[in-house]
């Protein structure tokens, strides 16, 4: 290879296996002569010949030293040609024709500030620590520094780049910044922070402990760690945890059992397997008045109503548990509660959960006994932590008519209490669902806590009947200000693609070439974020996670999760008839954009009743059924299926010959008097 063509192609790896590399081959090179061009690249010159050769050569007589410096210039002029410039007094580095000399290092100055995860894929933590110059203790002072500069501006890159990300709630690119920031800073607790919070908000709540036991297992090698804990991070992991664990409702993880038989001997681990949890789009103008609404409760001392209405699978519950875990980070007190169909027939079910996520406030204990002892009614957990207050007898307050006067007052001071020391958010999931004692007592406080910090966060459906016949929760939420979660556009469900399927190098090109999968998305879910969840889950256990067969394969038409699946496998024979009864009156005009789903037509009781010939009460029993399974919704009109997605399944899974039937008694019962409107 000639002195021309080596000089046109060159590239410098500085950082990490040190190597000047022509057409990816590693060239030749002493070990001196390598560390000079590093230092020279490194720092702008001109530098003198004499300070050169007192830095590689410090323990030689100046004219051995010079000597040496000749022979590794001389080596340098042979590689780099014109790139080079040496006079008798000092050498430099210079653009030639075939241009500025490439290195890892000129990428990462170039490309930290701009494209922070691009530009810290160079390992600079670990700058010419390969290359053995033990010998020369003022260059190892000098690459010491350098790389310890350079930590610094990437780990600083890499943390506003988290932090930028977690104000948009991209969770991938916090966790892609959080990760990399702790291969650079292992220590760095900050890191650890942020790659705790984003496995959180990602819903892999596993992974999040397996990141902090890593950061322990560090500090105690080098002898750091304090006690059992990990401080900032314990307390990240300790407030969100549970908030961003899905509830029982939306199903649990996956669950494999990994064997490793070594020496006959198995060994068996369980791994959770992260659910698929895309960032939040479209909902920028939302989160927007939900931070502020929050800002001006924590500093204005005033207390505030948010209702997150939309439709079934909208998104609601996600964007509720996100709000409340960022009020967590930022210092408030958050009680949550979750909601279920069987909530109805648990009395004080809500406020029973609202009082165990406080167990740990310290407020609780400033309050009276009395107040401790009525709540400790519902939660006898609360015994555990001030054993001094328990009392014989207080099991029987619950049947005394006074006590949900008890309980309010005993609620209200522990809310004055922990105000005191911060804002409290109260998130309530799915409300229409929360039983009417419960509602009742919060009747009464919020009639009394206007003046007081907090935050009451509601999240609930707009199925209106759900909501009429929940008349308490209904007036618990009427002064709340309503916030709607808009459908998915078509570019949103492209950077969602991307984000699960692409990297962060995906160009433009890519991102098109994600659009027809994304358009068949949109026209299969309406845009209804669970519902583009949901098949991208079924897509990903069909094909796993190679995007090109990914971009192939068609997307059944509006598929419902897989836990509504299982309900609807679960069903008895006569609740199964009667879903494919409530499809078909349906399916005329499928399908129907779902935010217009309370609209479309329903099957009253009578009509139930006398098309599958069971009585009014069997029939109201199923419709109960499956109302609980969340595969229909009632309304002042009757039952209809849930979504639009179920209405497909259903008459997909369906034998012919049952359809048919089933239309042509269908056809006779709708044009009989008091047919569908």
């Amino acid at each position: 290879m000639g002195t021309a063509s080596m000089s046109a192609d060159l590239y410098l790896r500085i950082c990490e296996d040190p190597a000047l590399l022509s057409a990816g081959i590693r060239i030749p090179m002493g070990r001196k002569a390598l560390a000079l061009l590093s230092y020279i690249t490194v720092e702008p010159g001109p530098h003198s010949r004499a300070q050169l050769s007192a830095l590689l050569w410090p323990e030689a007589d100046e004219s051995h030293a010079s000597m040496s410096l000749r022979q590794a210039l001389a080596r340098l002029r042979e590689v780099l040609g014109d790139r080079l410039h040496c006079d008798r007094s000092q050498v430099a580095l210079h653009a030639s024709s075939a241009g500025p000399l490439v290195s890892d290092y000129a990428h990462f100055s170039a490309t930290i500030v701009s494209d922070p995860l691009n530009g810290a894929r160079f390992a600079v933590h670990r700058f010419l620590t390969e290359l053995p110059v033990d010998d020369a203790p003022e260059l190892l002072h000098w690459a010491d520094r350098t790389r310890a500069r350079l930590t610094r501006v990437a780990a600083g890159a890499l943390e506003r780049c988290a932090a930028e990300a977690a104000a948009c709630r991209d969770w991938p690119t916090v966790a892609r910044a959080a990760e990399r920031w702790i291969e650079l800073s292992p220590l760095s607790d900050d890191a650890v922070c942020r790659a705790v919070e984003a496995a959180c908000m990602r819903r892999d709540v596993f992974h999040a402990h397996a990141l902090r036991e890593e950061y322990v297992a560090r500090l105690r090698a080098d002898g750091l760690l304090q006690g059992n804990g990990a401080g900032r991070v314990d307390d990240v992991l300790r407030k969100l945890a549970s908030l961003a664990t899905p509830t029982p409702m939306r199903g649990v993880p996956a669950v494999k059992a990994r064997v490793n038989i070594e020496g006959g001997a198995a060994d068996v681990r369980t791994l959770v397997v992260a659910p698929l949890v895309p960032s939040l789009k479209d909902r920028g103008a939302l989160w927007q008045r939900i931070t502020h609404i929050f800002d001006h409760v924590a500093t204005g001392g005033t207390s505030a109503r948010l209702l997150l209405s939309g439709s079934l699978g909208s998104g609601r519950s996600r964007l509720l548990q996100d709000a409340a875990a960022w009020m967590a980070l930022r210092g408030a007190t958050v009680l949550t509660a979750g909601s279920t169909p069987t909530s109805t027939d648990l009395p004080y079910y809500i406020v029973a959960s609202l009082i165990r996520s406080a167990l740990d406030s310290p407020a609780l204990a400033g309050i009276d006994g009395q107040h401790l002892r009525t709540m400790m009614v519902l939660v006898p957990e609360l015994g555990d932590r001030f054993p001094a207050v328990r009392r014989a007898g207080d099991a029987d307050m619950a049947a005394d008519g006074a006590f949900p006067w008890r309980l309010q007052e005993a609620l209200w001071q522990a809310l004055l209490a922990m105000t005191e020391d911060a804002p409290v958010v109260i998130a309530l999931d799915d409300v229409i669902w929360g039983d009417q004692e419960s509602a009742v007592v919060l009747q009464m406080i919020l009639r009394r806590h206007d003046a007081a910090p907090v935050l009451w966060l509601f999240s609930g459906a707009d199925e209106r009947a759900s909501e009429r016949s929940q008349h308490a929760w209904s007036e618990v939420m009427q002064e709340a200000m309503v916030l709607e979660l808009p459908p998915l556009s078509e570019a949103s469900i492209v950077e969602i693609l991307v984000e699960q399927f692409g990297d962060a190098e995906t160009s433009p090109a890519d991102r098109e070439d994600w659009a027809p999968l994304a358009s068949r998305l949109h026209a299969a879910s309406h845009g209804v974020a669970g519902l583009v969840t949901s098949a991208l889950e079924q897509l990903r256990t069909r094909v796993g996670d190679d995007a090109v067969a990914l971009r192939r394969q068609e997307v059944p038409l509006a598929m419902p999760s897989l836990a509504q699946q299982r309900r609807i496998d679960e069903l008895d024979d006569m609740s199964e008839a009667a879903l494919l009864s409530l499809a078909l009156v349906m399916e005329d005009g499928h399908p129907v954009s779902a935010h217009a789903w309370h609209v479309r037509p329903a099957m009253t009781l009578d009509q139930l009743s006398r098309l599958h010939g069971i009585s009014r009460l069997r029939a109201a029993m199923i419709g109960q059924r499956l109302m609980a399974a969340r595969l229909a919704v009632e309304d002042d009109r009757g039952y209809r299926c849930a979504s639009p997605a179920i209405v497909g399944f259903v008459l997909q899974r369906s034998s012919g010959l049952l359809r048919e039937e089933m239309r042509r008694v269908l056809r006779v019962e709708l044009s009989a008097p008091n047919a569908l409107p």
